[in-house]
């Protein structure tokens, strides 16, 4: 019985507290509707355009380049047909263009500490003095540090072993005008394998935790191989996903000889089993 009495006097003051908060919810009703519509956008970013939600790419695209207007205050977007969206980014240095997919996020941001890096290298500077300076960039990506070092005037390699990335850097390249005797694209992956072997990368397996749409096959590299344009790398930058030791094993000729200046690489412990001496 007395269970009874406290379930009803619980019941009461639910009841006088709801209808006590109910003018205010109603008074706010269009606030508390375009917060959770405006939380609802956000989420939308990662929602891919063949989900099963089946939405109009026109739809995904449109909300994809409002969102990044919001998120990053300090970039001007194009777009172009679907899926690709042409960035100008601006807030570096040298501005530069950059192609990417709707379901790609390029890693610009200004308070990056890869920026930092640069400006203490003086990449601008020293590439503008001498624009035969050569900026390697293993594991290319979209193109943020190899196309901001080319927009500063450097000579550049670029090496990403995915199709679709390298085709929106080819298209990064003609929307910058970039010469090619200057930016050189390699649609391979550098590994301590000898050059021009195969290598077959099942789908989601082209490096630890990074996911693809199709199974890949690829030709290696190796960078003790490659005709450089001159004798002395400023940069080598390598984001491998884990393979950086493989990428490190493939320039052990450059290293031995002093040729690389500056290494710059992310270190993934989940990925690398081995670094190399």
């Amino acid at each position: 019985m007395v269970n009874v009495k406290r379930t009803g006097h619980r019941l009461k003051f639910l009841r006088s507290y709801y209808t006590s908060i109910y003018p205010s919810l109603l008074k706010y009703r269009w606030y508390i509707f375009l917060l959770l519509f405006l939380i609802f956008l956000t989420r939308l970013q990662y929602i891919d355009i063949v989900s099963p939600l089946k939405l109009p790419f026109v739809l995904i695209n449109a909300v994809y380049s409002r969102l990044s207007n919001l998120i990053h205050t300090q970039e001007e977007i194009t777009t172009t047909p679907v899926p690709e969206v042409v960035i100008n980014v601006k807030h570096r240095i040298i501005p530069y263009k950059l192609a990417l997919r709707a379901d790609d996020r390029p890693f610009v941001e200004p308070d990056h500490a890869q920026d930092k890096l640069l400006k203490d290298l003086q990449l601008y500077e020293t590439c503008k003095r001498d624009p035969s300076t050569i900026v390697v960039d293993v594991g290319a990506h979209l193109g943020d540090f190899g196309l901001y070092a080319a927009a500063c005037g450097c000579t550049v390699y670029m090496f990403e072993p995915r199709p679709h990335r390298v085709t929106l850097l080819r298209s990064s390249i003609q929307h910058n005008s970039f010469p090619t005797s200057r930016v050189h694209l390699f649609h391979k992956s550098v590994s301590d394998c000898p050059s021009n072997s195969t290598v077959n990368y099942p789908v989601g397996d082209i490096a630890p935790g990074v996911m693809d749409d199709n199974p890949i096959v690829v030709e290696t590299i190796r960078l003790d191989d490659v005709a450089w344009s001159a004798s002395t790398i400023f940069i080598l930058k390598i984001d491998a996903e884990g393979s950086e030791s493989k990428v490190i094993d493939s320039a052990k000729k450059l290293f031995a000889k002093k040729r690389i200046r500056h290494l710059i690489f992310n270190f993934y412990p989940w990925g690398t089993t081995e670094v190399s001496q």
